[in-house]
This record gives C-alpha cells, structure tokens and sequence, in this order.
C-alpha cells in the first residue's frame, strides 16, 4: 500500500466517500513516468459480506479494454500490416452485409444498405453507425423484436446489430469496438485474447490483465453492485459469459489498478516502459489526437437507466482512436491535451502528459455515470492537482 504525505487530501477524500456510503469502495491511484505514487483502497469489495477492497482487487474493467486494443491495433498500423482508411468490408466481408435501421413499420425493422462503407478509423471513432443499445432506444427495441443481443452476451449473433445512422455523420460510442477485435483477428490470423497477450498484456508484465481469470484472481474479483433505491447498495449476480464465442474487444478485460496503471504510463512516456516499447511517440500522437473533424460528441440519452445515465462528456471534450481527449482545460482540473476514459462499472482514468501524470478510480457499482462516482471522480481530480 502506498500513501504518499504530498496527497493527505486525496487520502481523506476517499475515505470519507466510503464512510459516509457514497460509493461501496474505490481504489485510487496516482502515478508518473517514473511509478505509482499513490494506491490505497477504501471501503468494501463486497457488501454482503463486508469483505475490505484491496488494492490488487480484480476489476471488470469493461471500456478500459478499448484503449489496449488500440495499442495492439497501432502496433499492426506502425508494422505496415493495416491501414486505418481500409474499408472494413475488404477485411471482413460479412461487415458489408450490416444495415442501417431507418425506423419500424408497426415491430418489423426498415432497413437499408448504408451510404457509405465504414473504415477501421470509423471503428475506432465511434462514427461507424454502429452503438449499444443502452444509448439508442430504437435499437433496443430492434433487440426485443428480432433477438439480436448485444456484445456482452459473448454471442457471435451480437455482429448482426444494424448501424443506427450512415458511417462518418456522427459519434455514438458503443460495439464499434467489438468489429475492431473481428478487424484484429482477421489481419492477424489469432484470437484476440492471444494476439494482445503476446502483443501487450505479457510485454508490459500485466500478470493481472486477461480475459480469463484464474483460480486465485476469481477469489480477488470485485463483486458488482447496484446502487437502491434508498441509497444503499445490493450485490447483484452479474458476470461475463464464461466461455463466450468471441472475446469482447470492447469489454472484456479483467484487470487492476496497478496493472492498468502501465497501461496509462505506456501512454505516458510515449509508447515505451521499463524498456518495453510497444508504440512510437508519433503513434501515441496519433491515438491522442482529435479524430472527429466536423463531428462533436453529443449526449447520448439513456435508454437503460438501470445501466446508466447519459453519455454527457461536455463541450470541451473530444474522441481520439478509442479514448476520450480534453480539448479545452477547467482551472483547477486536467488541462487541455489530457487523454482517458471509464468503463461500465465505474472505474475512470486519465492521462496528463502536461503536468506528467496519471490518475485513476477503480469501483464496482452500476449504473455507469452514477452522480455520486461523477462527483467523487471530479472532486478526486480537483483535490489531486490542488495537491500538485
């Protein structure tokens, strides 16, 4: 456990969030270049049995995933092995087959062929057409009536969700990524999970990261909780598939805060750690940069409120190759040029070359962007840079 003096206040922050209940347990972080500076864990892993948080806690780290898998797709781009322009149908066929749904005509879906053909970049913008069905009301009704599930059902039946508008109009986060994992294992000829082993996870060390856990790693699994009605929290029976068809480019890592920190300072340093360099600088540039052009990241309402509220990122946000950039900075909180994101069960990062750091909450708790996580990671960042 490291607790370093210079962030007393950070320390007592999050303390106080799991006493007074407003969140079950966070482990937070605090790093640099050169190593962690700050790891402690808070309240509980599990309140049902009052069992504490520690800070080797295994994690669903959900969306975090996205950005590994952009590591190991640039890692093909810098290799010659993939152009981000190429059209995904030219690695996939199949993928030329999706449809944009234009409406219903009574439950049956009117659907037609796209205007234009996605890209990878399109994938990896979240400008593909492509989204979750907790951000689109239509397309969680295309669900109900047609049966085709979303990514984490582990289904392959998942790839025939339709494209909710043309490729390139707009931003909608969501399955985007899961194609990525397909455009991966087409290019590569290996499963996703073993290509981003050999290619990330064993490079950097990641002994904690993985798609599968073992024995030891299930008994270090945070339990998933569900925020009630009367503020508490119950344990809800919630997991992953245990042996699904694909593995979820999009979702599927499991991980710790310690682990996914090198993830973070990977970026940090430009692409290289502890001599390890996976990406060049220019790479990072290029994941770290504003790829949305005339496209803005609009809220996105939620159509599952047991699952999330809105995707509401601000106006001074923008999108990268899977992960979210800060375009304008606040007084007071990460300066323009910072880079992060968040998964599903409340777990928040970001990266801040200016000031040389990374910081980081890991919690296990839905719904996703639950006011109370938001107000903690925010009061987080603001106490950490007034520590600086």
């Amino acid at each position: 456990m490291s607790s370093a003096p210079e962030f007393a206040q950070v320390d007592e922050l999050l303390a106080r969030a799991c006493e007074e209940r407003a969140v079950p347990g966070v482990v937070g972080l605090i790093a640099d270049r050169d190593g962690v500076r700050f790891l402690r864990a808070y309240g509980v892993a599990n309140v049902a049995t009052d069992t504490a948080m520690l800070t080797d806690q295994i994690f669903r780290v959900a969306s975090l995933t996205k950005a590994v898998v952009a590591i190991g797709v640039l890692g093909l781009v810098e290799r010659g092995a993939l152009d981000l322009d190429t059209p995904v149908g030219d690695l996939i066929p199949a993928f030329d087959n999706v449809p944009v749904l234009d409406g219903f005509d009574g439950d049956t879906p009117r659907l037609r062929t796209p205007r234009r053909r996605a890209t990878v970049r399109h994938l990896m913008t979240h400008t593909s057409g492509l989204t979750y069905d907790a951000f689109d009301a239509d397309l969680l009704r295309y669900g109900e009536v047609t049966g085709v599930p979303m990514p984490s059902s582990g289904l392959k039946a998942s790839f025939r969700s339709p494209m909710m508008f043309d490729p390139g109009e707009r931003f909608a986060y969501g399955m985007s990524t899961d194609w990525t994992g397909q455009v991966l294992e087409a290019v590569t000829g290996e499963p996703l999970h073993r290509f981003l082993h050999a290619r990330v996870l064993d490079p950097l060390g990641l002994a904690d990261t993985a798609f599968i856990l073992d024995t030891d790693q299930q008994q270090r699994l945070a339990a998933v909780h569900l925020r009630t009605a009367d503020e508490a929290f119950d344990v809800i029976e919630f997991d992953w598939p245990a042996d699904p068809e694909f593995h979820s480019a999009g979702h599927g890592l499991y991980s710790t805060a310690d682990d996914y920190a090198r993830i973070q300072r990977l970026l940090l340093r430009g692409g290289e750690l502890d001599g390890v360099r996976l990406l060049t600088p220019e790479s990072v540039a290029l994941m770290t940069s504003d790829q949305l052009g005339g496209v803005r990241m609009e809220r996105l309402r939620t159509a599952r409120p047991e699952f999330t509220y809105d995707l509401d990122a601000g106006t001074n946000v923008s999108w990268g190759l899977d992960i979210m950039l800060t375009v304008t900075g606040q007084p007071g909180m990460r300066p323009a040029g910072s880079f992060g994101w968040c998964g599903t069960f409340n777990n928040y990062y970001w990266i801040d070359p200016v000031n040389d750091l990374a910081a980081a909450l890991h919690m296990s708790y839905l719904p996703l962007f639950d006011p109370e996580a938001i107000a903690l990671y925010e009061a987080f960042e603001r106490t950490l840079y007034a520590c600086l």
